[in-house]
C-alpha cells in the first residue's frame, strides 16, 4: 500500500491538512493510474470486509439510542470526563474534515482508511465508557478497560436499559448459537444477501476463537477452551473493537488488496459514515444523561 505521513489524527487543522493532501495528490494519482483494476472475486478479504461495513452503515442510518435508566443524583462531573469529552470532539470534527477531502481527492482513501478503524473503535470507545460513567455515577468506568467496557455495554443492552432503534443491534447470541448460523458459500462476495448479519457474527465468532488461541498458545482449542467460546457473548458493534485489533496489533490484508481507488473510496466513506451515525446516536442518551446528573449538556 502506498503510505504518506500526512496527519490523519484528530485535532489536525483542516485547511492544514487539506493543504497536505493536495501537495501528494499528483503522485499518489499518479501512482493509481498504472494500478490494475481488479474484480471483487481477485480480493476477497477486501470484498468481505466492504460488504460488512457497508451493512452496518446502512443499518445504523438514522440510529438512536435509548436510556431506560432513571436517574436522580447528581454528581460533579470529573475532569477525566471533561477530557474525555474533548477528545470525542476532536475526533468526530477530525472524521467530517476527513470525509470531505476524500470527496474532494479520491486517491487519499486508500491512505486514510488505514487509521479509520482505529479512530472509529476510539471514538465508540470514548463515548461508551463515558455514557456508563453518567449511569452508573462511578468514575471507575472512565479508566476501564476495553473487554470490561465492552462487556458492560453488552450487559446494559441485554438487561433493556439501553436499546438501539434498530434491532439487529440489540441481539445478543452466544459462541454456541452463533455456530449453528447457516451462511451459503460465497455469500460474503455477494453484494446482496441475506444472510449478512449472521457473516457478521461468524466473523466477531472467528475473532474471538483467534483471540482465544492466542491466550492459551495454541493452535487448536481444547474441550474447555470451546467451551468458554461457546459461553461467551457478541453484538453487532464489536466489530468496531475487532477492526482496530487488527489494524493495531495484526494485519491489514483486507485493506492492503490491490483494489480500485472507486472501491476504497466507497470503503471508507460508509465507514466514515457508519462511525458518525453511532456518534449521533450516542449524543443525545449523553446529553439526557449528563443533564440528569449535572445540569448541562457535555456534548
Amino acid at each position: 500500500m502506498f503510505v504518506l505521513d500526512i496527519g490523519t489524527f484528530a485535532g489536525v487543522d483542516e485547511v492544514a491538512h487539506e493543504s497536505i493532501v493536495a501537495r501528494n495528490a499528483k503522485v499518489y494519482f499518479i501512482a493509481m493510474l498504472i494500478a490494475k483494476t481488479t474484480s471483487p472475486a481477485d480480493h476477497p478479504e477486501f470484498t468481505t470486509h466492504k460488504y460488512y461495513v457497508e451493512y452496518m452503515r446502512s443499518i445504523s442510518d438514522g440510529l438512536t439510542l435509548k436510556c431506560k435508566n432513571s436517574i436522580s443524583a447528581r454528581i460533579p462531573i470529573s475532569d477525566v470526563a471533561k477530557k474525555k469529552v474533548q477528545l470525542i470532539k476532536l475526533t468526530i470534527k477530525n472524521l467530517e474534515t476527513e470525509a470531505k477531502i476524500v470527496e474532494r481527492y479520491p486517491e487519499y482513501a486508500e491512505v486514510a482508511i488505514s487509521w479509520m478503524p482505529v479512530k472509529a473503535y476510539y471514538l465508540i470507545f470514548n463515548l461508551t465508557i463515558l455514557l456508563e460513567y453518567l449511569i452508573s455515577g462511578d468514575a471507575r468506568f472512565l479508566t476501564t478497560t476495553h473487554q470490561k467496557s465492552l462487556g458492560q455495554l453488552r450487559q446494559l443492552i441485554e438487561t433493556g436499559e439501553l436499546s438501539f432503534s434498530q434491532s439487529a443491534l440489540n441481539e445478543i447470541k452466544t459462541g454456541e448459537e452463533i455456530e449453528a448460523l447457516k451462511v451459503g458459500k460465497w455469500d460474503n462476495l455477494r453484494s446482496s444477501t441475506a444472510t449478512r448479519k449472521s457473516q457478521i457474527f461468524r466473523k466477531l465468532a472467528d475473532y474471538a476463537k483467534d483471540d482465544l488461541r492466542r491466550k492459551y498458545k495454541t493452535d487448536r482449542l481444547n474441550r474447555a477452551q470451546m467451551a468458554e467460546f461457546r459461553k461467551s457473548k457478541f453484538i453487532l458493534p464489536e466489530l468496531f473493537y475487532w477492526y482496530r485489533i487488527k489494524v493495531n496489533y495484526r494485519d491489514l490484508e483486507f485493506i492492503s488488496s490491490n483494489v480500485t481507488m472507486a472501491e476504497f473510496k466507497k470503503f471508507h466513506q460508509d465507514y466514515n459514515m457508519l462511525t458518525r451515525n453511532f456518534y449521533r446516536a450516542f449524543k443525545p442518551c449523553i446529553n439526557h444523561l449528563s443533564m440528569a446528573r449535572s445540569g448541562s449538556h457535555l456534548l
